[in-house]
């Protein structure tokens, strides 16, 4: 065989192993995206003090974080995924009351959010982190809250509590206008009334993070009044924290129901 047919064969050959390999990796890729976990459903859980934003997955992903966040938006990043379908998910007619949210403001199958809570819209986007795919999911805010991202196998959680005005300025006037003379007291007692009322409203309505902000504000007060009851803010600081923890369970209990009901009312 002459050098020229000896070389096209060559070519011939590599063009053709070529072609194997990229055919290959092609049906490769392909397997592998069509087993990653793609977006489910899209489930709002509001409650009279926050509302938990949950996207349910068919497979549990390899990252959930919080990427942004600020008064008026928050956007999650899950993945890898497989492909992701583009939605823009709105409060259904009747506020309150709607169904499920849709790509119009209707009910639909897809965007399945009952009532929006703190939530004023969702998108669900896709983008491409080479070589894996993830899912980018929009939050728009009704007002500012406090964030926090939680995974449980498939659903990834993102939990939405207003930030809380400053304490009531009565109360403040009270605790800061008492008489010199007895201003230790008088402020100390203030302060226990108010803890100790505010912490069992606030735990029967399973209000965590409002829980954890009155513990701060009770050891600030104590600082600026100059710590002089250290007994008092001790017990105090103690029936805070466990009214703290009656309301966290109380929150993983109610957060289970609304979840039951909800996937109940959609099959």
């Amino acid at each position: 065989m002459s050098s020229s047919l000896r070389w096209a064969a060559q070519l011939v050959t590599g063009a053709v192993v070529s072609a194997g390999l990229c055919l290959v990796t092609s049906l490769s890729a392909r397997a592998a995206g069509a087993t990653r976990p793609t977006v489910a459903r899209v489930i709002a859980l509001p409650s009279h003090d926050r509302t938990s934003l949950v996207i349910e997955l068919t497979d549990p992903v390899t990252r959930a974080s919080l990427r942004s966040a600020d008064g008026s938006n928050a956007t999650l990043e899950l993945g890898p995924v497989g492909p992701v379908v583009a939605q823009d998910l709105v409060p259904g007619p009747g506020g309150k009351d709607g169904k499920e949210w849709g790509k119009d403001g209707s009910e639909g199958r897809n965007g399945e959010a009952k009532e929006a809570g703190l939530i004023a819209g969702v998108a669900v986007r896709s983008y491409l982190q080479l070589p894996d795919t993830f899912a980018r999911v929009v939050v728009r805010l009704r007002t500012p809250c406090h964030q926090k991202v939680r995974v449980a196998g498939r659903r990834v959680y993102l939990d939405l509590v207003p930030v809380q005005p400053p304490a009531p300025a009565a109360v403040l006037a009270a605790t800061n206008s008492a008489p010199a003379a007895d201003s230790a007291d008088a402020a100390y007692r203030v302060l226990e009334a108010d803890g100790l009322r505010r912490a069992r409203t606030l735990a029967s309505q399973a209000n965590v993070k409002a829980l954890e902000a009155l513990r701060n504000e009770v050891v600030r007060r104590d600082g600026e009044l100059g710590r002089k009851r250290p007994e008092m803010v001790s017990h105090l600081v103690d029936e805070i924290d466990r009214y703290t923890d009656e309301a966290r369970a109380l929150r993983l209990k109610l957060d289970g129901l609304l979840f039951r009901k909800q996937s109940g009312d959609q099959k």
